[in-house]
């Protein structure tokens, strides 16, 4: 395979790449589902999705640090896309007459999902990796190889800050009081900040791992 830059991608490098954007447009449909579910977190009401999203984060760096800025932008369009194509084939099927006597409780229970809180995923989904993947590329033309973590770090608290910000506000913003609504998105930030962070570790081992087993770096061969 070649890039539009033709540079040959070893097979396994594409491989591994499909791997990934499958896994994210999954992660995507799963965490809006878990979305769906408002836990209570000592007196704060919080979003399940909140679990999972952090898994995304992991995998946009893996892309961003293997791949390279404009490959990790288009996964996170087509994981957008594909979260907005299940969105509307729900909308879609919810059209449908009903047939007389079937029980669809079990599809509108499902169906329930695409409204507010699922528009807001999406968009604090892409508009948070979008942010992580350029702060984490003017990091890294400023950094050296090594110096992963910081890379992942310091793009991961402005990504984060975006995504907090946005899916708040989408979901939530007039639907509770002020002072709970600013409590609920910082606590939303500082958790996913945290559970990020714990995944770190992992992050740079699969990350290196990967580069000297693909012998491929920020979208070149090495």
């Amino acid at each position: 395979m070649k890039t539009q830059n033709s540079v040959s991608v070893p097979t396994q490098a594409v491989s591994v790449l499909i791997l990934f954007a499958s896994m994210l447009s999954i992660i995507l449909v799963v965490a809006n589902l878990m979305a769906m579910k408002i836990w209570n977190f000592c007196g704060i009401p919080v979003d399940a999705g909140i679990l999972l999203f952090p898994i995304s984060y992991v995998i946009g760096d893996l892309l961003m640090e293997i791949y390279g800025q404009k490959m990790a932008n288009r996964v996170a369009y087509y994981g957008s896309i594909f979260g907005a194509l299940t969105a509307a084939f729900l909308f879609l099927t919810h059209l449908l007459p009903d047939y007389p006597g079937a029980d669809n409780g079990a599809f509108e229970a499902s169906y329930s999902m695409v409204g507010r809180i699922f528009l807001a995923s999406l968009s604090a989904f892409l508009a948070s990796q979008l942010t992580n993947n350029f702060i984490f590329e003017k990091i890294r033309k400023s950094t050296k190889e090594h110096q992963l973590i910081r890379r992942i770090f310091l793009s991961s608290c402005v990504a984060h800050l975006v995504d907090s910000l946005v899916f708040e506000t989408v979901a939530f913003y007039g639907r509770l009081p002020f002072m709970e609504f600013v409590t609920q998105a910082a606590f939303a930030y500082v958790a996913g900040l945290l559970l990020e962070a714990m995944l770190l570790p992992l992050t740079k081992h699969l990350a290196n791992s990967l580069v000297d087993h693909l012998q491929y770096r920020h979208g070149k061969n090495i």
